[in-house]
Order: structure tokens, then sequence, then C-alpha cells
């Protein structure tokens, strides 16, 4: 009998593990409503070489505008799309104005960081040959009023406080290609 308790304990043992592990698993599947948003640490602009800066504007009424371009609520996915599908480093900054509501933040940075790159080619393919389009991955960097005082190196500017870089011979259209 006392061989059969020792199994029985072991058995118990076993079934609440196989419990824990299942609910562990469960919850590390589970979808997480979390944003990746990083904090700027400043706004300086240094390397001329380097892609333009695109800035995406929120105002307190809600309106979006990368750089200085309006961009219509429902153009927004379309328009960082066009910017970032060829890019390999992919910096959003993200420049609320003071009151604007946080639910309307919540709201954009939902759609930058579900942003998925459109179809790569036009032909229909069998559905067992479709895969699903990659996340764009766009790094979000939220300017607060310490990266827009924060001083800049030596031969940088401090784009949020002076303009953004001009980029020669590009429209405004184009900026941010």
């Amino acid at each position: 009998m006392h061989r059969t308790s020792k199994y029985l304990a072991l058995a118990l043992v076993l079934i609440l593990s196989a419990v824990i592990l299942v609910f562990a698993v469960r919850k590390s599947q589970r979808h997480t409503a979390g944003f990746n948003v990083q904090v700027a640490t400043n706004t300086c602009f240094c390397y001329p070489d380097s892609p333009p800066i695109v800035v995406l504007h929120i105002s307190s009424r809600g309106r979006l505008a990368l750089n200085s371009e309006a961009v219509p609520n429902g153009q927004l996915a379309g328009r960082l799309r066009e910017i970032y599908r060829d890019r390999a480093e992919r910096v959003l900054y993200l420049l609320p104005e003071n009151d604007t509501p946080s639910q309307r933040i919540a709201d954009v940075i939902d759609v930058v960081q579900h942003l998925q790159a459109g179809k790569s080619s036009e032909l229909s393919l069998p559905k067992e040959l479709q895969v699903k389009p990659e996340n764009l991955n766009i790094q979000i960097r939220l300017v607060t009023t310490g990266a827009l005082s924060a001083p800049c190196p030596k031969d940088c500017f401090n784009w949020a406080t002076e303009g953004l870089p001009v980029v020669p011979g590009a429209s405004a259209r184009k900026v941010g290609r």
C-alpha cells in the first residue's frame, strides 16, 4: 500500500505540472495590447547622407501630417507604406500636440505597428503559395519636451525647432522616401 501512495502522489504531481504548463503556454500565446514605442532622446540631425527624417504630427484635434504634408486618416497606412517600403532603417518620429487625446495617439500607434508591406507581385498565386505580407516593423520614437530641448552636438541641428532638413531635388510630396 505504501508503494501505491507513492505512485498516486507522483501521478498527482505530473497532472498538476501538466495543468500549469498548459496554462503557461496559453497565456504566452495571447496577443498583448502593449505598444513598442521608444522615447526620442533628442531631435538632432547630424548626418546629411542619411535618409530624410519622417515626423508624424498629430494635432490636438486629431489631424495628421507627415512632415509638412497633411494626410487624411484613411491614407496614413498607404503613405507610410510608400515611404518605408524600400528603406532599411524604418524610424518614425511621433510628435503629438500637448492636448492630443491619448486614445487618438494610441490608435495612430496601432496603425503604424501593424502596418504590413503591400503585395509583392500583381500575379494571382494559388492559395497554397500565398504568404502573409511581412510587418514593416517601423520603430516609433515619441518626441517629448525633453527631446525637444536636448542640446545637439556641434555641426548638427535640432530639426524639431529649426525645421526639417531639406533634401536637394525632392518635392514636398516625395519628402521622406
